[in-house]
Parts: structure tokens; C-alpha cells; sequence
């Protein structure tokens, strides 16, 4: 909620969850984000998201890079 408050306030974006885009399918959109980046200890230092599905399931992504 501190690095992008308008994702955590905004919901339901017509953007089909990353890595699950299938043309001619019903595409599963994101719903929301959740409130906080997890800041895994290693040498990148990647951050953990949840991202919420409009099919009710929560995704967790590695954002990593510099």
C-alpha cells in the first residue's frame, strides 16, 4: 500500500493475469493486489506480489530486476 497506493484502491482491471492468457478462452482478469511486497532475503533481494483473480484465487509473483 506505501510503493503504489492506486493498486491496492483500484479493482477489477480488464488485464488477464500474467503468464495465464489463452486466446479464444475466458481469461481469468485481475480482481486486485494485495496490500503488501514481501522482501525475500537473498542476494536480488525479489519482492513476493499477490495478485487476486476474478475467479476468487489468490497468484503470488516474483518481481525481480533492478
Amino acid at each position: 500500500k506505501n510503493v503504489s497506493p492506486s493498486l491496492v484502491t483500484t479493482k477489477h482491471y480488464k488485464t488477464t493475469i500474467p503468464g495465464l492468457y489463452l486466446p479464444g478462452k475466458q481469461n481469468i482478469k485481475i480482481s486486485g493486489f494485495g496490500n503488501e511486497l514481501s522482501v525475500l532475503q537473498s542476494k536480488q533481494r525479489p519482492r513476493k506480489l499477490t495478485i487476486y483473480g476474478d475467479n476468487g484465487k489468490e497468484y503470488n509473483f516474483l518481481l525481480k530486476g533492478r
